[in-house]
């Protein structure tokens, strides 16, 4: 039998802000978000001492439920059990949750800002209040002598608890969206062109060890803007970007080395669009400086089939291709706590 527990403390990644009417629990992962909780995740599948995970706690929050589904669908299926107590819980209610798992060893909760980060805080200096904050898809990996009772082994523990933490946040640059946009065209037969904004993109840059840039990007069709009112409407409507069921386009890049994003050249990945999600290429323009988006405009344009992802109204009178351009800045992800 082991003479130590392990206990991994996961807050939800990012989460989209509570639309009016809704409530706060079922606010879903951001584009952001989602991208956290895959760094989280790959941050667990690569800690070569952390022994297979046997239970799973989750709060049953929504945002909660798809950061434990995103870090599943890489670490592997585990037994799961949904606990309302973690929603608004303290430190001393959450170890009251931990201790009803008392037979299982490895064990990881997935939870909410403060209760989280105070809890961190008090196993690893004593003192609930000296939390330096829990950013989202924060990790915290705590191992532990064994005991009956969760909260014995943390008494056991005293001052050799040993944490270590990943805050995805950290290890990424995120889209700046204050100097994000996106553009699209199509042009109808005999017509001049129609075309279009998007103001509101977001998403992040994952580093890769091999030096490379996996970035993820989230462009808000419901934000879409357009000179004429009747283009607009068109545009959102089941027609074209059914904005209403599907209100965000999302492009996966493949690994970018370094000199792909100085000098420029095809980029693949994989494109998110309505119901459909299909290989495409973007031409990524060459940069204007030595650090391409953090001094200048990571900027790339696609055509893409929108046959190929369910658009297939009006081809005769619009065309088949959809001419997609996106330009972004990368800043470093804040630290700084958003929403519990």
């Amino acid at each position: 039998m082991s003479t130590h527990r392990w206990l991994v403390l996961l807050r939800h990644a990012s989460a989209d802000s509570t639309p009016s009417g809704q409530a706060d629990a079922d606010r879903a992962l951001s584009v952001l978000g989602e991208s956290e909780a895959d760094a989280a995740a790959e941050f667990l599948a690569t800690l070569a001492d952390l022994p297979r995970i046997e239970r799973l706690i989750c709060s049953p929050a929504l945002r909660t439920r798809q950061t434990a589904e995103r870090v599943l669908a890489r670490i592997g299926t585990v037994d799961t059990r949904y606990d309302p107590r973690i929603y608004e819980a303290s430190p001393g209610e959450l170890l009251t949750v931990l201790d009803d798992h008392e037979d299982a060893q490895v064990v990881m909760l997935v939870g909410h800002n403060p209760g989280l980060e105070h809890l961190v805080a008090l196993l690893s200096t004593g003192r609930s209040g000296a939390f330096r904050g829990m950013p989202p898809a924060g990790v915290a990996v705590l191992r532990l002598p064994a005991g009956n009772l969760w909260l014995s082994s943390f008494l056991m523990a005293g001052a050799g608890l040993m944490i270590s933490g990943n805050n995805a946040g950290a290890q990424t640059l995120v889209i700046d969206s204050t100097r994000a946009s996106a553009s699209f065209w199509i042009r109808p037969v005999w017509l001049k062109r129609i075309e279009g904004v998007f103001p509101v993109l977001e998403g992040a840059a994952f580093h890769q060890p091999d030096g490379s840039l996996v970035v993820d990007v989230g462009i808000d069709t419901r934000a879409l803007q357009m000179q004429r009112g009747s283009h607009l409407t068109w545009a959102q409507s089941t027609e074209f970007f059914d904005v209403e069921h599907h209100p965000w386009i999302r492009f996966r890049a493949d690994p970018i080395t370094p000199h792909r994003l100085r000098e420029g050249g095809e980029i693949t990945g994989w494109l998110e669009l309505r119901e459909a999600r299909g290989r495409i290429g973007f031409e990524l323009q060459p940069a204007s400086c030595d650090t391409p988006g953090i001094d200048c405009p990571v900027r790339a344009t696609a055509e893409i089939s929108r046959s190929a992802f369910g658009m297939d109204a009006r081809r005769l009178a619009l065309g088949d291709l959809v001419h997609l351009s996106i330009s972004v800045y990368l800043t470093e992800a804040s630290s700084a706590l958003i929403e519990p």
